[in-house]
């Protein structure tokens, strides 16, 4: 972290990494499994203690962060991975980290998470976990009326307080196209898929 008055530095903070094979060939260099997508960092006041706090999700790592934006602390992580200890091969199940409302922080990929900015499951009953139809295809956000999150069936809404109280709809005629990153502007959804702009 940088103080944006004069670039000094205040504070660095180093997390847990994938570890890093040794290359026995040059021509057998082992890959790094894709975790978390290219993620911007999120800050914000914590309604809860009024800290200043910030959210990332490193590309190196299997872990999406929550950092004390004033000393650089670790407060919490969280895995993307269906297994908690962030092991590879243990199957992605977390790709995007979509925004922040009202102190909850949500993030996607093969389901949909409500996090409390302290780290904990936010949604109050069990399943808190809500899957999404089909393959996630794009970063999906966080709006006044929900969360929505794109996929290979449509535009999935969740409900903020309730996840159940939402829908799935496809909102394309044609059967050709699919989703993508997903923009609101005023109370339209910008759609922006590999070759068109919905």
């Amino acid at each position: 972290c940088v103080d944006r008055s004069d670039g000094g530095l205040l504070w660095a903070r180093r997390y847990p990494r994938y570890p890093v094979e040794p290359v026995k060939d040059p021509y057998d260099i082992p890959r790094q499994p894709p975790s978390w997508l290219n993620n911007p960092i999120l800050a914000v006041t914590d309604p809860r203690d009024g800290r200043e706090k910030i959210f990332v999700t490193p590309l190196d790592s299997p872990y999406l962060f929550g950092i004390s934006a004033e000393d650089g602390s670790l407060l919490w992580r969280y895995s993307c991975h269906w297994d908690e200890s962030g092991r590879r091969g243990s199957g992605i199940r977390l790709r995007y980290l979509l925004g922040i409302r009202d102190g909850v922080l949500y993030v996607s990929g093969q389901e949909v998470i409500a996090l409390t900015t302290g780290g904990k499951i936010a949604w109050p009953f069990e399943p808190s976990i809500r899957p999404v139809k089909g393959m996630p295809v794009g970063r999906g956000l966080v709006a006044a009326d929900g969360v929505y999150v794109p996929s290979t069936e449509g535009l999935t809404r969740f409900g903020l307080k309730k996840p159940e109280e939402g829908k799935t709809f496809w909102p394309w005629k044609d059967g050709e196209r699919n989703a993508g990153n997903l923009v609101m502007v005023d109370q339209a959804l910008v759609v922006a898929a590999n070759s068109f702009l919905t």
